[in-house]
């Protein structure tokens, strides 16, 4: 291989690193309306598939964050592009679980991206909480989305 093959082929290398680093996008998530520092903040990343579920345990990604009054923050990195929901529980009793009475509704605060108040008895359909993820090209900055837990 000559100089000239050998700049090419590290050209093309390095083109074809950066096409892919701008195929993926960082995702930061803001969970606001903290009432208290005990048990863990949990954040699911989910497709429609996931959403729709019955069972509701299959998840993308997900961070387990100590809770801080009155919010916290996590970022996703190197997300596909795509179309996607969150999930947010604060589990007050550290049991990974979202505690839920069949009488009364949920126990814990929780909270759905792009939806200001989540009441329990109407949870929104996948159209009302999907956001699209879009490939970041030529920007550090992440795309920002910011949960509000209900008290």
């Amino acid at each position: 291989m000559n100089a000239v093959t050998g700049l090419l082929v590290t050209g093309i290398s390095v083109a074809g690193m950066l096409w892919g680093a701008a195929q993926a996008a960082d995702l930061r998530v803001n969970v606001e309306n903290l009432q208290s520092a005990k048990g863990k903040v949990i954040i699911a990343l989910v497709n429609r598939q996931m959403y729709e579920a019955e069972d509701n345990s299959a998840v993308l990604r997900s961070s387990v964050l100590q809770p801080r009054v009155p919010a916290v923050s996590y970022t996703f990195t190197e997300l596909p592009p795509g179309e996607y929901a969150l999930q947010v529980v604060h589990d007050l009793n550290s049991n990974h679980d979202f505690d839920f009475n069949v009488f009364t509704g949920p126990s814990e605060p929780f909270g759905l991206s792009r939806i200001r108040w989540v009441k329990a008895e109407n949870m929104p359909d996948w159209q009302q909480v999907k956001f699209t993820l879009q490939a970041q090209v030529f920007s550090a900055r992440p795309m920002m989305m910011t949960i509000m837990l209900n008290d």
